[in-house]
Parts: structure tokens; sequence; C-alpha cells
């Protein structure tokens, strides 16, 4: 049996209440948001071209001409083209911020990002079980458990050192929200 110390308790004890307050934000907000649940899958997904060229959009061309590239289909994201250098660029969306963003299940969101191959190892597999699951049709409930339990049994690996993700593309679309400039 593994001896536990009271700090993994503790931050075991941390996780959940995070997600426990997490799922209750998330339910509260979906009953009153403009995007209170999942639009059909279509929405979500783009012209393969269309999609391989937003995601190299995110970094420089010296980085993502040689990048591979993941575009999402009808059941998660799967290689469009094979790399050499190592990045992988992709579009994400909206389902891969926070549980409890307003715009979570907003169909319109084209996040573009180009990451390094310490992030497309750590980082990435995340984003792939996330849109997994949620194209399999789990409420976000599910998710948030099936993400801490593949997370405590160690199927999700701990995010890397150097880890990182350019985000430079002028096309990504983000949010609905106005974003405005503070007054100077």
């Amino acid at each position: 049996m593994r001896k536990m110390t009271l700090g993994s308790i503790a931050s075991k004890s941390f996780v959940l209440v995070v997600l426990l307050g997490t799922t209750r934000q998330a339910m509260a907000q979906d009953a009153t948001n403009r995007y209170p649940g999942m639009a059909p899958t279509g929405q979500y997904l783009m012209d393969r071209n269309a999609e391989i060229a937003l995601a190299r959009s995110a970094a420089p061309v010296a980085i993502s001409h040689d990048a591979s590239v993941m575009v999402l289909t009808r059941h998660g994201y799967e290689m469009a083209v094979r790399g050499k250098n190592g990045w992988v660029c992709m579009v994400g969306r909206a389902w891969g911020a926070m549980f409890d963003n307003p715009e979570f299940w907003n169909p319109r969101v084209r996040a573009a990002g180009c990451f390094n191959p310490p992030a497309a190892r750590s980082v990435l597999p995340y984003d792939y079980e996330r849109a997994q699951l949620i194209l399999a049709g789990r409420s976000k409930i599910e998710v948030i458990a099936a993400m801490k339990a593949a997370t405590d049994k160690r199927e999700l690996p701990a995010v890397e050192q150097g880890a990182l993700c350019y985000m430079m593309s002028k096309a990504s679309y983000l949010t609905d929200s106005a974003i405005t400039t503070p007054p100077t």
C-alpha cells in the first residue's frame, strides 16, 4: 500500500475542492449564458485546408513550415501534416478554456497555437483527451471527472519544463466579448 504524506493528501484535497467548485460554477453559468450546451458537432469543424493554414499562422514560418499540424475531426484531433521539427500546430476550440468560461461551448472560437516539443509531449495530450471526450457527448462534469481520473492514474503527463506555445495568428477568433483598450 502506498504511504501518503500530509502534503500529498492536502494537494489531492485541494484539486478535488477546485474541481468541485468549478463544476458548480459551470453548472450555474450554463443556465444563464449564451452557450448553455454544445452546438451540433459540425459547427466546431473547419475545412481541412483552412484549418491547416490557420494552425500554421500561429507561429513564425521558420517554425510552422516544418511543424506537424493537427486538425479537429468528428472524433477528435488527427494528424493532417507530419512535421520534421517536433513542433505541433493546431486550432483549439473554446472547450479548451476553463470549465467556467461562459463561452465554453461557443462554436465560433478558433484559437491557433503552435507548441514546442516539450509542450507537444506534455500539454497537447490534455487537449486531445478533452476534445475526444466532448465530441463523444460527455458533459462538463463527466469531462472533469475523466480528466481528473486520467491525471490521478498518470495516463496524462506532467507538464514539462520549457513548454511554450506561440499564438501569433491575427486570424484567430478568441471571444464574442468586446475587447477594449484601457484609457491612456
